[in-house]
């Protein structure tokens, strides 16, 4: 059968600005549980004909080039080695191993992969913003300008795609190509608002007229592992996060009241389970579950190919943290998949498939409602929807004013650009509209925004404005701030 699957691994963190916290130690388990797991698993698979695309927030790339975040993973790792015992120390031993041979750089590590045809490589907005709610379409320019540049100075080449399921703007397509971009993923949402009746359906992409920007659709529904799946993982604990989206840990799996995750060494009950839990056993569960979903994915095209007359796509998208920390055996049934004939990348399907349906994608967002709860009723929402709008705008009547300077002059408007930008991150307002997150996500866009007036009203005296810790985006223009 011709190559008809797209897996996309999605990378993300929210913002990390200092080298310690909650945050910060969440990036750490990021990256030892799942991201380094990622690499060594496309690495050992790269002469092999896997397709795999990794979608990498520019945020994430920003945060674990910075040397006092890989000092702190690489703490982490020294903490995970001796905390583990057994197999499990091997596995730590392995990862802190490779993290040792990268140097520490990530980047590196993606670059090779992508150079040697492992890969496909993407990227999200700047911030992983959720486009609809900045407001106009030109709001949007620094998030496209600022990612695609970001991503070309950390992986050496420009991002062949943009994630855009968190929102996509109408006519956005035309800013994606300005910038090089050749294709998008897009919630269903954004299909099912379209200008046109899709043709195909979400078996092929929507190209825009005009700029030729090809969006993909990220069907859930696709990323749905089967039922066999939990019998098939009996006495394997940690491994539940198998649906889309995924979920840190189940009750009806931990008696116990259980913490971030359970202890590495953790046996299992007796009563519940047969055997204690393993990361050999979890792998191969994982990697036998593999097969049936693939043979789901085979008979789906199938069907779709005969009723449309044509080679179909469809693209998957999952949560890069499913592949090790929510989900332990993860890891095997990544490597099953990916090195399966059937995966392709959205790039790579372009160019064998030249013949696609022609529309614009409508307003797409991955939450509930089209726009932001624009008709509810809580305070923090409303206030969101108003707030992101007026503050672009007041960065855009600073870029205006100091796009031209020197930099010594216009340093102030880029740091008050940088708090913006923060403000703007998509995780914020997805916790808000979903209640997941109590206070924290609200007091963190009222704190960027507060944070961006008082760096805008200082422009014309400035004075040793606080910056993180960590810092994001060295090479930050703001021409594409600018309404000129």
């Amino acid at each position: 059968m011709n190559r008809t699957l797209s897996v996309l691994v999605r990378l993300h963190a929210p913002p990390v600005e200092r080298p310690e916290g909650p945050a910060a130690e969440r990036l750490y388990a990021l990256v030892a549980e799942s991201i380094l797991p990622l690499v060594e698993t496309l690495r050992g698979l790269g002469g092999h004909g896997a397709a795999c695309t990794v979608v990498i927030t520019p945020l994430l790339a920003e945060a674990w080039s910075d040397p006092a975040i890989q000092a702190g993973v690489g703490r982490h790792l020294d903490a995970r080695v001796a905390a583990a015992k057994g197999p499990l120390r091997r596995r730590a031993e392995a990862t802190r191993a490779l993290w040792h041979l990268l140097g520490g750089d990530l980047d590196r590590a993606f670059r090779e992969l992508a150079r040697d045809g492992a890969v496909e490589l993407a990227t999200t907005p700047a911030t992983d913003a959720a486009l609809p709610l900045i407001g106009e379409r030109a709001f949007a320019r620094p998030q496209i300008a600022l990612a695609v540049a970001t991503h070309t100075r950390h992986f050496g080449a420009p991002p062949a795609g943009i994630d855009l399921t968190r929102g996509y703007s109408p006519r956005i397509d035309l800013l994606c190509a300005e910038y090089g971009l050749r294709w998008c993923l897009v919630a269903p949402a954004a299909f099912e608002r379209a200008t046109a009746k899709p043709v195909y359906g979400p078996w092929a992409p929507l190209l825009c007229p005009n700029s030729g920007l090809a969006a993909f659709v990220a069907e859930p529904a696709a990323a749905d592992l089967p039922p066999v799946a939990a019998r098939a993982l009996h006495g394997v604990v940690r491994d539940l996060g198998l649906r889309a989206p995924p979920v840190d840990w189940h009750p009806a799996l931990h008696p116990e009241a259980l913490g971030d995750q359970p202890p590495l060494d953790r046996s299992t009950r007796a009563d519940v389970f047969a055997e204690p839990w393993s990361i050999e056993a979890a792998e191969q569960a994982a990697a036998a579950v593999a097969d049936p979903w693939l043979d789901a994915r085979r008979t789906e095209a199938r069907a779709a190919a005969a009723e449309l007359g044509r080679t179909p796509h469809r693209a998957v998208a999952f949560d890069g943290a499913l592949f090790g920390r929510w989900w332990g055996g993860g890891r095997g049934f990544l490597a099953r998949v990916v090195a399966d004939r059937l995966m392709t990348t959205p790039a790579r399907w372009l160019e064998e498939n030249p013949v696609h349906q022609s529309a614009w994608p409508g307003l797409g967002r991955s939450g509930p409602n089209p726009g932001f709860a624009a008709a509810g009723d809580d305070p923090d929402r409303e206030w969101l929807l108003d707030a992101l709008p007026l503050a672009a705008a007041r960065m855009t009547r600073l870029a205006d004013r100091f796009a031209g300077m020197v930099p010594a002059e216009r340093r102030p408007a880029e740091e008050a650009a940088r708090a913006l930008l923060l403000a703007q991150c998509g995780d914020w307002p997805l916790m808000i509209e979903h209640g997941a997150a109590g206070l924290e996500a609200v007091d963190a866009v009222r704190g960027h925004l507060a944070r961006f007036e008082r760096l805008a009203d200082a422009v014309d005296a400035p004075g040793e404005a606080e910056a993180p810790a960590v810092r994001l985006f060295e090479d930050l223009d703001l021409t594409p701030f600018a309404s000129w």
